[in-house]
């Protein structure tokens, strides 16, 4: 959080300087207008500078005087009932003061655009941390055999559940896709699928049968039947 806030205010006074100038000037009436522009520049330039010092120290002492300030605001909101009382009012305040419609359609509109623009980006960064977070997930359920049986049972209690559930739709649904289907495009795919142990059947049935007719023929012959 303080990383963020800094940056952006680093950034906000890079770009506002004249801004500052301006209403630094309007401070200071007897200064000369030179002078102004040197103070400010020098204010801003020293901001960003401990910006830049703050990011590079771990254990800076605005950093500890962050983190104290933030351990003690929560600890109040915690545990303060007025506290929590007044945190609760500003809440609302703030809420009653936006146009929330338009602030969240404005918040859903840049998240939008974002992912339009990672989607068609040669480097997506979503994609990239998609397939990094599947990745160490399936590490993880392959070096631990306790997550993947429980994982396991999971997908199978959501499976059985889901048929049982929904069985009569999912009877429908099959029924409706195999009356669809074409007897010449299904052969091809079992023919395909099956390969040469389906040609192994046909040769076996045939040298079956010829046996079996061959036989039977000459049982009728020694009969006398034919």
């Amino acid at each position: 959080m303080l990383d963020q806030i800094l940056r952006r205010l680093g950034v906000w006074l890079d770009l506002n300087r004249a801004l500052i100038k301006r209403k630094f000037g309007q401070q200071s009436t007897f200064t000369p207008r030179f002078v102004d522009t040197y103070i400010v520049n020098a204010f801003v330039d020293g901001i960003i500078d401990l910006i830049g010092e703050v990011a590079q120290t771990p254990d800076h002492e605005l950093r500890h005087g962050f983190d104290a300030a933030l351990h003690e605001f929560i600890a109040r909101l915690r545990f303060e009932p007025g506290f929590q009382a007044k945190a609760e009012t500003l809440k609302r305040e703030i809420l009653r003061g936006l146009d929330l419609d338009r602030f969240v359609g404005a918040i859903w509109g840049e998240i939008k655009r974002q992912l339009l623009a990672d989607a068609v980006a040669e480097t997506s960064v979503i994609e990239s941390q998609l397939v990094e977070a599947l990745q160490r997930l399936a590490a993880e359920i392959q070096a631990d055999r306790a997550l993947a049986d429980r994982l396991n049972a999971g997908i199978s209690a959501v499976v059985e559940a889901g048929v049982l559930r929904f069985g009569r739709q999912v009877s429908a649904l099959i029924e409706e896709v195999v009356r669809r289907w074409d007897a010449r495009d299904v052969t091809e795919k079992i023919e395909f699928e099956v390969g040469s142990d389906l040609q192994f059947i046909r040769l076996n049935g045939t040298i079956v049968g010829g046996t079996v007719g061959l036989l039977l023929q000459a049982g009728l012959v020694l009969l006398g039947l034919r």
